[in-house]
């Protein structure tokens, strides 16, 4: 037992705060409620005068409030009930505070990682499928963008003037390491290879309204995207179950050969179409391999005998839609040489 005497007010004491007790209101601020010899906690958004508390028994710390522990459990309650009002206490030996806004935040972030595990465990068939395949695409991203920001080193060749250096030495270089970030050797890269001169440089951007129908079926009314444009569709293609489809491109859109013109040999051929390289309007359309005016298709080329410097014979080249193919029924294209 505590030696410590503690006083307790009278109950005519109490009466008296009672009658003094003002009504509840919606916020105080901190220093109003310390200045205060009340102590007020917190009742669904709402402030009531509790018990007393000595003022020096709520210490303010470099890192926020914290209670002083040589009072009674009862007095550090009510004083920690009253610095929670604005700053919430973590239950650290010390009380110490965040702000209230903050730790919610905190804790939601600090749980993620469970509720993720947990719902990756409990999934079953083609939901954990799906799941599991957006999940991995997310941490390929991550791992890519953490990667960019990585420093690289980097070797850099210094040029020395004339008659700096004696002639024994001219023939050498010197060479010096720098780091230099991971995206910026890529920009380099991409620079390097240059980008496509393609006939038509310019097209009218394609709505989605154009180039897709809504569909609704099946006994949820789902909603389905029907395409309404030619698409190339690969052989290895298998279709979804029609239960977990929301593109639908119907079997007589589906193109698989393009005639395409040799800009140099003036002749043109019935290719094979290898897949859609970029189409302009949208990155959806690429994906589902839906062909308008001005998308770049690879084409296979090995009827045409192009051998590369090396002596190896090309096979695939790209070649860009210079017709509307919904319009006409077939695919123009003019090669990229």
């Amino acid at each position: 037992m505590d030696s410590r005497v503690y006083h307790r007010t009278s109950c005519a004491e109490s009466m008296e705060g009672r009658k003094k007790m003002i009504k509840p209101q919606l916020s105080f601020s901190l220093e109003s409620i310390l200045k205060n010899p009340e102590v007020f906690s917190v009742c669904r958004y709402r402030i009531y005068p509790r018990t007393r508390v000595p003022k020096h028994s709520i210490a303010k710390t470099m890192h926020g409030y914290r209670v002083k522990y040589r009072f009674c459990k009862a007095q550090c309650d009510a004083a920690k009930r009253c610095i929670a009002v604005q700053y919430r206490g973590v239950g650290t030996k010390y009380g110490t505070c965040h702000l209230v806004k903050d730790v919610p935040k905190k804790k939601k972030e600090g749980r993620l990682p469970h509720v993720l595990s947990k719902k990756a465990q409990t999934l079953r068939g083609i939901k954990a499928k799906l799941y599991n395949k957006r999940r991995h695409n997310e941490k390929i991203q991550m791992k890519k963008t953490i990667k960019s920001h990585e420093e690289k080193e980097t070797k850099q060749r210094q040029e020395v003037p004339e008659g700096a250096l004696p002639t024994y030495l001219l023939d050498r270089e010197t060479e010096t390491r720098s780091k230099v970030l991971s995206n910026s050797i890529k920009q380099k890269r991409k620079e390097k290879a240059g980008k496509w001169d393609v006939p038509i440089p310019k097209v009218k951007a394609m709505s989605e309204a154009e180039v897709f129908r809504v569909v609704q079926s099946g006994k949820r009314k789902t909603w389905k995207r029907l395409v309404t444009k030619p698409c190339f569709v690969g052989e290895a293609f298998t279709r979804k179950p029609p239960k977990y489809e929301r593109f639908i491109r119907p079997m007589a859109l589906r193109f698989t050969k393009a005639h395409v013109t040799h800009p140099e040999l003036k002749a043109t051929f019935q290719l094979p179409i290898l897949g859609v390289k970029k189409n302009p309007s949208s990155p959806l359309y690429t994906s589902l391999g839906v062909i308008t005016k001005g998308t770049v298709l690879e084409v296979n080329v090995s009827e045409l005998g192009l051998v590369t410097q090396g002596g190896k014979v090309v096979w695939g080249k790209y070649a860009q839609v210079t017709n509307h193919p919904e319009n006409d029924g077939c695919i123009n294209a003019v090669l990229l040489v």
